[in-house]
């Protein structure tokens, strides 16, 4: 992407706070939450809101998600999200869990599809048709609950990432921020639909609290945030926190260029490769074979030079 000691000595020093920022969540603007709670229920008003708002997010940010535009029955299908029973039950605790779910239900919050196969999905769920599509308002979280669903939120993203994805996802979150005012501006410029002004203005949103939402695909390996997603028109909105002016810069060919980089490091650090290759999840059996020297050399060339698909089009 392109960017324009010892005790004595402790207990003699101020104490310093490093509990985490409250966290938010997101719910349709069009559900009155604290209303639909009966009073038995309303010290749970946080486990409720939880549950909505990540049905809510990834209904607008989740990958798999975002360019769903088919109202078919099978794409229709694909909007439930699967919710796993074991980190639910760490967040919500495993005395409420299965209540909270059922009572959304019934009160036509959200909908389940009530399919569960054991070791291979999740019964999944997804908002009703009357709050799926609507706008949001942002709620922050109590103390308490915040800091459980951040602490075990945050241990299941370490696992999912890789120490590749962390030190990118570290550099991001120290170096970059969005100004709101011009985000804000640019966005009245574009003629966006509904939905994708949703989506847009939510990762915003959830980019001005530090949150950008780093993601890796459980099936290509691919790396998502929400910076990366942003749109061309809107990445002035992005500034260096330290200053610094951004500049575009375009990589002509860059994947075939990075496999080109890949191959030729495999006879000269065969450890350190292998080692990439298995944190990336890649199998280096799967690599296309170079069948000569002479191949390989037109390969690197034509890569290295930003030619490899101009060459295809002779």
């Amino acid at each position: 992407m392109a960017y324009n000691h010892t005790n004595v000595l402790q207990r003699s020093l101020p104490r310093v706070s490093m509990r985490r920022p409250i966290r938010t969540r997101y719910e349709p603007v069009n559900l009155d939450l604290v209303s639909i709670l009966p009073d038995s229920e309303k010290k749970h008003l946080d486990r409720y809101g939880y549950v909505i708002s990540h049905l809510y997010e990834v209904r607008f940010l989740d990958n798999r998600w975002k360019e769903l535009k088919r109202r078919s029955k099978r794409a229709r299908k694909k909007q439930f999200v699967q919710l796993n029973a074991v980190v639910l039950r760490s967040i919500l605790d495993k005395r409420h869990s299965r209540r909270i779910l059922r009572n959304l239900c019934d009160w036509g919050i959200i909908e389940a599809d009530n399919q569960y196969i054991v070791g291979k999905k999740s019964r999944s769920y997804r908002l009703t048709a009357k709050y799926a599509d609507s706008d949001y308002r942002a709620v922050d979280y109590g103390r308490k609950f915040s800091d459980r669903s951040d602490g075990f939120e945050g241990k299941d993203r370490k696992i999912r990432l890789t120490s590749l994805h962390k030190d990118i996802a570290e550099q991001i979150e120290k170096n970059f921020a969005i100004d709101m005012d011009v985000a804000t501006k640019l966005m009245q410029k574009l003629r966006l639909d509904r939905l994708t002004a949703i989506r847009t203005k939510l990762a915003l949103d959830r980019m001005k609290k530090g949150d950008f939402g780093h993601s890796v695909s459980g099936k290509t390996g691919r790396y998502f945030n929400h910076l990366i997603n942003l749109k061309r028109e809107l990445r002035q909105a992005i500034v260096c926190k330290d200053g610094s002016k951004l500049v575009d810069v375009d990589i002509a060919n860059s994947q075939p260029f990075f496999l080109s980089v890949f191959l030729a490091c495999i006879e000269r650090k065969v450890a350190d490769v292998m080692k990439v290759a298995e944190e990336l999840k890649v199998d280096i059996r799967s690599l296309p074979k170079v069948s000569t020297e002479k191949e390989f050399k037109l390969f690197t060339q034509l890569t290295a030079s930003g030619t490899f698909y101009d060459y295809f089009c002779r």
